[in-house]
């Protein structure tokens, strides 16, 4: 399929088939692309040739093994915590910077039952974003 290559009124690259179809933007499939141009024997440029390859799946499939990978670290990280560790509180904060690292997350908390009163979570590990000063650090169940 020939393509041409134009700006949207939104100022977003957009790839519209010579034959008319619907425009296919950067949102919906990932192009490469390589041009050359070709020149006269005085040096102006004749024409330009070029390949388009629609890399749409790759892409998608680089990204899932990049997800799979950060989950399957998370989780040799969270398992060699839980076992290296006899103290609860590091073994909780180990798993918080784990996730925190290797999923990306803005800011983990780990919250458990509270040895008093079962009905209410207390704060058990954080990291990442700073919480503001009045963040409950206790929960009552079912609120």
């Amino acid at each position: 399929m020939l393509a041409h290559e134009a700006q949207s009124k939104r100022g977003r690259r957009q790839h519209r088939a010579v034959d008319g179809a619907a425009p296919l933007t950067a949102k919906h499939r990932r192009l490469t692309a390589q041009r050359k141009e070709i020149r006269d024997g005085s040096g102006a440029v004749i024409a330009i040739v070029g390949v388009s390859r629609d890399v749409t799946e790759r892409r998608r499939r680089e990204r899932e093994r990049a997800e799979q990978h950060a989950v399957a670290n998370a989780l040799r990280e969270v398992s060699h915590a839980l076992v290296q560790s006899g103290d609860l509180s590091e073994m909780l904060q180990a798993t918080a910077e784990a996730l925190h690292t290797h999923l990306n997350f803005d800011a983990v908390r780990l919250w458990m039952p509270d040895d008093v009163d079962d009905s209410t979570l207390v704060l058990r590990a954080s990291v990442g974003a700073v919480p503001p000063a009045d963040y409950l650090l206790r929960v009552k169940i079912g609120r």
